[in-house]
């Protein structure tokens, strides 16, 4: 049974942990964690110079690092202006798409449906496929154009 802390505005009391997606909130804050670190190394910035750009101690950046301490939503946006980066790559994880747009978010959509349904080999073989005749077609349009060029030279020369 969950229990609710009416006094939260009916979300489930502090002292349940929630689960989101097959994660508790420990996890979270690891995966925050981690991917600070993973940030700042990828940036070549030591935790010092972190703690300078966003205006707190080396300790407080150790903290948040090693998920001892938990990044409230306006430090995780001094975290984010400061390092340059989107909030998203803080929730980063190797299974985590990186959509550059809605149509491509429709397409991993997509993949996802076919997967469920058993399909998803045989999209993939067809993508393939796909891919394969366009790359095909767009030699040989180069190729004519190579042709054409080359036809050109001959009568102008």
């Amino acid at each position: 049974m969950q229990l609710i802390d009416t006094q939260n505005g009916g979300f489930p009391a502090k002292t349940q942990t929630a689960i989101v997606s097959g994660m508790v909130d420990d996890d979270v804050d690891r995966l925050i964690a981690g991917n600070l670190r993973r940030i700042r190394n990828k940036k070549e910035l030591s935790q010092l110079d972190v703690a300078r750009l966003v205006g707190m101690d080396k300790a407080k950046i150790s903290a948040y690092e090693n998920a001892h301490a938990v990044m409230g939503k306006d430090v995780m946006v001094r975290f984010c202006k400061a390092l340059e980066v989107d909030l998203w790559e803080f929730y980063w994880t190797e299974k985590t798409p990186i959509v550059r747009d809605a149509r491509e978010m429709a397409d991993i959509e997509q993949r996802r449906e076919a997967e469920k349904v058993g399909i998803a080999d045989m999209v993939r073989e067809a993508e393939a496929s796909w891919i394969v005749a366009a790359k095909k077609k767009s030699g040989a349009l180069r190729e004519d154009a190579a042709a054409r060029d080359k036809r050109t030279r001959k009568r102008a020369g």
